[in-house]
């Protein structure tokens, strides 16, 4: 799960990375659009992570 979150959370900052070099604004929206399922899935395995208790509210806002 951790590699999982790890992956997601680099594919935000590359993607948007991506659109920021795109000329082109239909591609700029779409570099945008990938990067939002990344925080989506980022954020859905934080909740994940905390259901059974492998992390808890505290440490993630560290």
């Amino acid at each position: 799960m951790i590699q999982q979150i790890r992956r997601a959370a680099l594919s935000v900052h590359l993607n948007v990375s991506e659109a920021c070099s795109r000329k082109s604004a239909v591609e700029r929206k779409r570099f945008y659009e990938i990067a939002r399922g990344s925080v989506s899935e980022t954020d859905a395995a934080l909740d994940i992570a905390l259901n059974p208790g492998y992390t808890s509210r505290e440490r993630l806002a560290d």
